[in-house]
Parts: C-alpha cells; structure tokens; sequence
C-alpha cells in the first residue's frame, strides 16, 4: 500500500531475517513508557499473535504442504518479531504480563498446538514454498492477513500520536519489518491472484 512508505523508508531493502536482526537490535533500547499506551499495544501484538496462529492452522488443514510452508516462512518470522516487541514492553511493564488473562493464554496454546512448527514440516524433507492455489483458500487468507496488517498499522498511528518521538521511531521500525514481510506473502499471492489485490495496494 502507499500508506506503508512512512513505515519502510528507515528499512534498509534486506531479507526477512536480516531485518528481524535489525528489530531486535533497536529493541535494546527500552521503548514506550508510558502503561497506558503499552497497555493498548500488548492487547493489539497479542490479538495479533492469535490471528496468525489462526490462519497458519487454517492453511494446514486446507492447503498442500508447499504452500504451509510458503506461508510458514513468512509468519513465523512476523510472530518472532511481534514476541520481540512484546518481551522489550513487558522488561519496562512487567505487571503487564500477569495481566493477561488466563483465556488469552488457552487461546495461544491451542491455536500453537494445531499449528505445529516450522520445523517439524520442514523435517517431512526439502519443500519449495508455493503460494496458495485454491482460491477460496487465497481469498480468506488475503482477509485474515489484511485484518493483521490493518491493526499493525493502527497500532503504529497510536503510538505516533502519544509517545516521545524515540520511542515513536523504536516502535515504527519494529512494526514496519512485520509490514514488510506481510506485504511480501500478500505481494505474491496476488500475482498468483489479481483479483484478490485491493485497490489501494
């Protein structure tokens, strides 16, 4: 989307893990200091965290094995990095962590035990990722992703509008990685199916 630019004009053009490396480096820093604020971004990171755990135990149950891995490849880094954020909040906000209720917890350990690992599908043996096929499969999938990648972006408007501009730029970068690697899954997945593309993309 255009609207992305402000979020990925600081990233330097690299692969996903080479910027997850990056997000974690400037999460050193301690970031958004404010409970309030830091309150509202754990609640949206952990929904977040929910919502693609979600759409990976929907693609295996759906789609052939190059394509869960095609999409493993892509979420599993954004959930890494969404856990980053979520442990340099938590460090300045620990009371935070009690604060999440006991539901959101069996939510996250049911959706991880139908999603498996990455690693233990990569262990069926070497796998070419492929973009989804079917194409109902592709367009609940391109809705998941872009309720995800909506509420990533809105989280970002919040913290531009509420907190020092150090903490403002900690944030933007680490968010505009998980951007970034979303757009890159929806990018092929709409040469795969144009018409799935939006208008504003």
């Amino acid at each position: 989307m255009a609207v992305i630019s402000a979020h990925l004009g600081d990233i330097e053009r690299s692969t996903p893990l080479s910027r997850f490396v990056i997000s974690k480096l400037v999460l050193l820093n301690k970031m958004i200091r404010d409970y309030l604020i830091a309150k509202q971004l754990s609640d949206c990171l952990l929904d977040t965290s929910f919502r693609l755990r979600e759409s990976v135990a929907f693609v295996q149950k759906t789609c052939s094995l190059p394509e869960v891995v095609g999409y493993r490849l892509c979420i599993d880094t954004v959930l890494a990095q969404v856990k980053s954020v979520l442990d340099a909040i938590y460090s300045i906000h620990p009371s935070l962590v009690l604060s999440v209720s006991r539901d959101t917890d069996r939510r996250e350990s049911d959706s991880e035990n139908a999603s498996g690992t990455l690693e233990s599908i990569r262990s069926l043996g070497e796998v070419k990722p492929e973009p989804i096929a079917n194409m109902q499969a592709a367009s609940q999938l391109n809705v998941a992703v872009l309720d995800v990648w909506r509420r990533l972006y809105q989280s970002s408007s919040l913290v531009k509008q509420n907190v020092s501009a150090d903490e403002e730029n900690r944030y933007r970068k680490a968010v505009g990685t998980m951007l970034a690697d979303l757009m890159l899954y929806l990018d092929a997945l709409y040469v795969r199916h144009p018409s799935l593309r939006p208008t504003d993309w």
